[in-house]
């Protein structure tokens, strides 16, 4: 193994069975990189908790002089890169991700700003959206490296569609002749999932169905909605999502407006692409982002009417341009490329 890859200290989410974007993230980047790494791995909800935090800076002192570099995935740990650089000796990569900055208090923003303004912390934002929140709210222009997608993986389910209405039937106990909608990703309100099923559903011809992939803070509601054609999986673990996207006509990511909570790159989305499934995103925040990168229709946010029309016209001719989606182990190489960098380290 070349010297020039540089020993990494991870500090990340554990997968949980419903996973978060940032432990999706986390996972796929740690899958990626190929270097030594040393894994502190912590449950969302705890992570800025009092015990979290005593085992992460003891499991930097440990790795004194070991790491060469240390990446936090969660930027609500973000106020401790300075403690970090100083007990490992190692420079910082700092991720941020969607709503990170605008749900900390402001006692906390102060915290981070001046943490990411430490020369030993370089921040890096996953879309252009999360990067103008973090050049408003931390004063710093970061970087942009783009998550990926296991396009090896997701891929494979495009591969032979022919016994789609079958496995429908057999799988998700639907009639023959149905055409199904998907929506995937943690439930919650800015996602707009609910107001989809409450407001476009209606709206589409009878013989189509919505399921809906996932749990988390709008589970309850989405849960209440009184409609036999929505139907409610709390499943998001790859294996069963690649049953979902084999047999699905559309995936649809019908964002809300949200300046409090801005969404930040939609990973699911690039998923589903590479699955082959047609994909449409509200044209807001990181949906938009990920739409243009990847070459996918979008559709006005809050417009019942217009989704509608789109999603019947995806259902009849599905969208055909689309750009592959960016592979996690390409995007390995270019976090390879900035550990290097800032632990100066050769290529």
């Amino acid at each position: 193994m070349s010297s020039s890859q540089p020993r990494l200290l991870f500090v990340a989410p554990a997968a949980p069975p419903q996973p978060s974007e940032i432990a999706e993230f986390a996972r796929g980047l740690g899958e990626a990189y190929q270097g030594p790494f040393h894994l502190i791995a912590h449950q969302e909800e705890a992570s800025a908790g009092p015990e979290f935090v005593d085992r992460l800076l003891a499991g930097a002192e440990a790795n004194a002089g070991w790491a060469q570099v240390v990446h936090l995935t969660d930027a609500t740990l973000g106020h401790l890169a300075p403690r970090l650089a100083g007990l490992t000796g190692a420079p910082v990569v700092l991720s941020v991700h969607g709503d990170d900055l605008p749900r900390a208090s402001a006692e906390a923003m102060a915290t981070l700003r001046a943490a990411a303004s430490d020369p030993r912390v370089t921040v890096v934002a996953t879309c252009a959206t999360v990067a103008r929140e973090v050049e408003r709210h931390l004063r710093i222009a970061p970087r942009v490296i783009t998550p990926g997608a296991n396009v090896m993986f997701w891929g494979k389910i495009t591969t032979d569609r022919r016994h789609v209405d079958e496995f429908r039937r057999d799988h998700l106990d639907l009639p023959l002749g149905v055409r199904l909608i998907l929506s995937r990703g943690a439930l919650l309100p800015r996602r707009g999932v609910a107001w989809f099923a409450r407001e476009v559903l209606p709206r589409l011809p009878e013989d189509v169905r919505y399921v809906i992939a996932g749990d988390g803070a709008d589970a309850a509601t989405v849960r209440t909605l009184d409609d036999p054609r929505v139907l409610w999986s709390p499943i998001r673990l790859p294996n069963e999502t690649a049953a979902l996207f084999y047999c699905v006509d559309l995936a649809v990511f019908p964002g809300l407006p949200s300046p409090d909570a801005p969404e930040g790159y939609r990973i699911d989305a690039a998923e589903a692409s590479s699955a082959g499934a047609p994909v449409l995103l509200a044209d807001i925040e990181g949906n938009a982002d990920t739409a243009e990168e990847l070459g996918l229709m979008t559709v006005p946010a809050g417009d019942a009417a217009a989704w509608a029309r789109a999603v019947i016209a995806a259902l009849d001719q599905p969208p055909a341009h689309r750009r592959p989606a960016i592979d996690w182990g390409y995007v390995g190489l270019q976090y390879l490329g900035l550990y290097r960098e800032v632990a100066d380290l050769p290529a």
